[in-house]
């Protein structure tokens, strides 16, 4: 009977690879993916070098892994984003939501956030990386929609296109700021993350209805 109780051999190697996964997140807290050791994530795992590599071939076959559990939490943060977009009443408060899910998406933990947007960037299977394109713009195609409802408010003579550019333009602005904090035109401005909404949400709005 006490056997049945056992976590199988199965169930506790799945537990071990959760702990690796858990363990690189938590370091990627304060440290970037290049600089963390496989001997620094088994160290925080409390397991072993041979386990490690028992399962993974190299440091990077972690990141298809953090990517699909990045992709979990994405969906509930993507739904949420939606649900109350489609409640705001205007340009300014649809820009103010999504700078706040940007800042959530890509600020709770840039490095690990950057480790994975890097690495599907550089997929070995280029159709890895059009696929997690197309997924992206698909999740997220409720935005323009969301935006046109307040086509009065937008001044440009081609609301479709300023929306399509406006977004990009707002979502690359954010995702570098926090990704590349060091890169030289960053660094020559220091902004917190209260601002960097504030100042994206203008900046969209303005965009779209000066």
């Amino acid at each position: 009977m006490k056997a049945l109780l056992q976590p199988s051999k199965q169930e506790r190697s799945r537990a071990t690879q959760q702990r690796i996964l858990d363990a690189t997140a938590d370091l990627l807290r304060n440290e970037s993916f290049e600089s963390i050791s496989v001997r620094q994530i088994v160290a925080v795992a409390n397991t072993s070098i041979g386990s490690f590599y028992g399962r993974f071939r190299d440091k990077d076959a972690l990141l298809p892994l953090l990517l699909e559990q990045s992709e979990q939490k994405l969906l509930g943060q993507i739904a949420r984003l939606r649900r109350d977009v489609l409640r705001a009443g205007s340009v300014a408060e649809v820009a103010a939501l999504l700078s706040a899910h940007l800042l959530t998406r890509y600020g709770d933990n840039p490095e690990l956030s950057r480790a994975i947007f890097e690495y599907s960037m550089r997929a070995p299977n280029s159709q890895e990386a059009k696929e997690l394109s197309d997924l992206r713009a698909s999740q997220y195609s409720f935005l323009p929609d969301a935006l046109l409802r307040f086509r009065a408010e937008i001044s440009h003579p081609d609301p479709e296109r300023a929306i399509e550019l406006g977004l990009y333009f707002h979502s690359v602005t954010c995702r570098n700021r926090l990704f590349y904090p060091l890169a030289p035109q960053a660094r020559t401005i220091k902004i917190g993350k209260g601002e960097l909404k504030q100042e994206l949400t203008e900046l969209l709005t303005r965009y779209l209805t000066a």
